[in-house]
């Protein structure tokens, strides 16, 4: 009888050790597919971002005319030569003297510069000047216009024309222009 006692235990403990190592496993197995689960829409999005990256370079470079033509809508923030360029051009083109700053403070953002102009002429030039502003083939925005009338034996600022021709200040108008910028080539 102790025979079949001591068998008794040992079949006893050898069952529920299968027994609880089946439970491991199955447990085991539950949280795999869990996380199967839970990685397969993953994937798949991964898969459906990767497909229309393609498709966007694909358009892009067929595009690339197109592209371009918008992209000379925005400035380059590392480099916004083109616009103060323009910005003096069109101040030399409507007769006015002009000053550019950039505001390097708390009011630009990301993608965006701002830059604080005065432009000095008559009346007629300024306005001029401030309607081909508007014109300029970029993404601007003016958000502060300050038009102020000039008395005699006001200096001239550093930007004013010179010589033959040049008419003496009347007006002085202050302007904020803040323009969109681009960051990254596309």
């Amino acid at each position: 009888m102790r025979k079949l006692i001591v068998v008794s235990v040992l079949s006893a403990i050898a069952a529920s050790s299968v027994g609880f190592g089946f439970f491991v496993l199955v447990g085991a197995v539950i949280r795999e597919n869990k996380a199967r689960a839970m990685l397969v829409p993953q994937v798949e999005n991964l898969m459906h971002q990767r497909v229309v990256e393609k498709t966007l370079g694909i358009v892009i470079t067929q595009r690339k005319e197109d592209v371009d033509r918008v992209r000379r809508f925005f400035v380059d923030d590392a480099q916004p030569v083109d616009f103060v360029t323009s910005l003096e051009q069109t101040a030399q083109g409507t007769r006015n003297g002009i000053e550019i700053g950039a505001d390097e403070g708390a009011k630009s953002t990301a993608g965006e510069l701002l830059f604080r102009v005065s432009v000095e002429g008559t009346r007629d030039t300024v306005q001029n000047f401030l309607q081909a502003v508007e014109a300029m083939p970029y993404l601007a925005t003016v958000e502060a216009a300050d038009f102020q009338m000039l008395g005699p034996g006001v200096p001239r600022s550093r930007g004013m024309l010179r010589g033959p021709g040049a008419v003496a200040p009347s007006v002085r108008l202050l302007l904020d222009i803040r323009v969109q910028a681009s960051q990254r080539r596309l």
